[in-house]
């Protein structure tokens, strides 16, 4: 699952937190080139692109319509019950 988004939006979600790697004296170019860098490998191996500049709700749902086409399915090893179940 690949949530696409681009520099500008991508920039303004991480501006004014503790980055590392924006730790620049351009850090919205830094971003950017970063992106760049990473976007065809991200494209390469996602199952599905979903457009992350849009309102959380239209993305999960994206997300959730998309998942039984996308080949993924849940990993749960035989002898782990989940969360609440009882041994």
């Amino acid at each position: 699952m690949y949530l696409e988004i681009g520099p500008d939006d991508g920039y303004e979600r991480v501006s004014g937190s503790d980055r590392p790697m924006l730790a620049d004296p351009d850090p919205r170019a830094r971003y950017a080139a970063i992106l760049a860098s990473r976007v065809d490998a991200y494209r390469a191996v996602a199952a599905q692109t979903v457009d992350a500049a849009r309102p959380v709700a239209q993305i999960v749902a994206e997300i959730i319509e998309g998942l039984p086409n996308s080949g993924w399915t849940p990993y749960r090893p035989s002898d782990a019950p989940l969360q609440g179940e009882n041994s």
